[in-house]
């Protein structure tokens, strides 16, 4: 009877230790599928956030393919350049320079003048004679010749120091003032900036 009763506490303390040995297997095994569903989940959920980025930005593309012609009034030397129809823009004419301010992006642009918005093209006329606007240009800036609608102009790359993004743009004369077309960030805006930029024709 003794060795039954023995018998029977060894088993007892078997089993004790076998149940927690499943429990602790079960909370293991709980945790490791409840990380890999987690993982899962961030995986699909970033694969699905790349997914549609790249819809919006084929269906973007797909909208700009229809463009608007701009003209200038003769007062500001009669130019043109086409951009995209879907494009929000912002002018403004003023007796100050630079007199003619044409702005143009993808989205809502904002002038509060503590946070203005980075603009994909930024188009200006200057009242003052290209050589003399090309002389209150940055040094630091790089600069290398460029033509534009059979102008000669300078092309002008640097980071602005506001901003802190790298802006690019063009001066060319314009009859008595300069024409100025820039990008506000030529890494993110560099593609529509430059079919823009092929697109302007300048009256002599």
């Amino acid at each position: 009877m003794e060795n039954t009763g023995v018998i029977w506490k060894i088993a007892t303390i078997a089993l004790g230790v076998l149940f927690l040995i499943a429990i602790i297997f079960v909370v293991v095994f709980s945790l490791k599928i409840s990380n890999f569903d987690k993982n899962k989940a961030v995986e699909i959920s970033d694969k699905l956030a790349v997914q549609q980025e790249d819809l919006a930005k084929k269906c973007q593309l797909e909208k700009e393919v229809v463009l608007n012609k701009y003209t200038a009034d003769d007062v500001y030397g009669n130019f043109s350049f086409t951009y995209p129809k879907v494009w929000f823009t912002n002018v403004k004419r003023t007796t100050s320079s630079p007199s003619l301010a044409f702005l143009a992006h993808p989205s809502l642009i904002t002038l509060n003048s503590n946070s203005p918005s980075i603009v994909t093209l930024r188009v200006m006329v200057y009242e003052r004679k290209y050589v003399d606007q090309t002389k209150n240009i940055d040094r630091k800036y790089k600069s290398v010749p460029v033509t534009v609608s059979g102008f000669k102009g300078v092309k002008l790359t640097g980071v602005n120091r506001e901003t802190k993004r790298t802006e690019s743009y063009i001066l060319v004369p314009l009859r008595d003032k300069t024409l100025y077309i820039g990008t506000d960030d030529i890494k993110l805006y560099k593609d529509p900036y430059e079919k823009i930029l092929a697109s302007f024709k300048i009256n002599k």
